[in-house]
């Protein structure tokens, strides 16, 4: 069933217009702020890719830039894939607070928030598109060449909503808002404009299924910052998650030893009777282990 996006009277804060669900709040970060978090994003970026940045010349040597152990965490930096590149699809995206695979939360902790992102979590809220500066904990910068585009999607329901997308160096970025009809086909219904130094807000009903946003073909080079809420659910699913595959590498872990044991023992020449209390043992530890996982995994659900 297909409803419609009904235009809302009024304007947002900073001059932005407003759909049901859907608004865009016009230079709510300054031109100096704007340059500096590109700055700052794009010496990452570059030392993501292997091309220099942040070698301590001019001001980069004050920004934020990934130690090695970080260039090696899973989900901080992911380039598109090839396939992607070809049909100029997608974006390279750096992942800072939660890491985001085909729309589905991973358990993995890719960088935190850089003093940068600070700062434009700090001008977002005082523009009214964020209600304090701590509220976002996952920032996804997507890195846009032009002509790049995404195609239509519902953001993961692991966050809450809204979905907050700061815009940075385009000034002629549009979003679609649309659904699909009977035949599998996108229709859409509506299109914004996402100004530079903008910040688009879309909540419900825009936000949900059936209502999917896609992204036209970027007409030059554009920096995103979509910042996001992990939903406690969710939050709950990746402890449970964590905790489950450390309770089976744990356990695995004592049957490996319990085995290696038993063989040393057989090549002592250990009697039949003295290898069963060997196993006993190693089933009691197995079960102490689980208890305490098990314990840990109750506490995780509870919170």
């Amino acid at each position: 069933m297909e409803e419609e996006l009904e235009e809302e009277g009024g304007s947002g804060g900073g001059g932005g217009r407003s759909l049901a669900g859907v608004s865009v709040l016009t230079n709510v970060v300054d031109h100096a702020l704007s340059l500096v978090v590109v700055e700052s994003l794009s010496v990452l970026y570059r030392a993501f890719c292997g091309d220099g940045g942040g070698n301590g010349e001019s001001e980069s040597n004050a920004l934020s830039l990934p130690p090695p152990c970080v260039k090696q965490q899973r989900g901080a930096f992911v380039p598109r894939p090839q396939s992607y590149k070809e049909k100029n699809q997608g974006r390279d995206m750096m992942h800072f607070g939660a890491y985001v695979h085909n729309n589905r939360l991973q358990d993995a902790q890719p960088m935190p928030f850089t003093s940068e992102i600070r700062m434009a979590c700090a001008a977002l809220v005082k523009a009214g598109a964020m209600p304090y500066d701590t509220w976002a904990d996952a920032c996804t910068v997507g890195m846009y060449e032009e002509g790049s585009w995404l195609p239509p999607h519902e953001d993961s329901r692991a966050f809450e909503r809204p979905i907050v997308i700061l815009s940075l160096l385009s000034d002629e970025q549009e979003m679609t808002f649309g659904q699909v009809d009977n035949l599998g086909e996108y229709r859409e219904k509506a299109r914004i404009r996402m100004p530079a130094r903008s910040a688009t807000i879309i909540d419900a009903p825009a936000a949900y299924a059936p209502w999917l946003h896609a992204l036209a073909p970027a007409p030059t080079g554009r920096i995103s910052l979509t910042f996001r809420r992990v939903s406690p659910e969710a939050r709950r699913a990746l402890q449970v998650e964590r905790l489950e595959t450390e309770r089976a590498g744990a356990m695995q872990s004592l049957k490996c030893a319990a085995q290696l044991q038993e063989r040393a023992a057989s090549a002592r020449g250990l009697s039949q009777n003295e290898i069963k209390k060997l196993r006993k043992k190693a089933r009691a530890k197995q079960a102490k282990v689980q208890t305490k996982l098990n314990l840990a995994n109750n506490l995780a659900m509870e919170t």
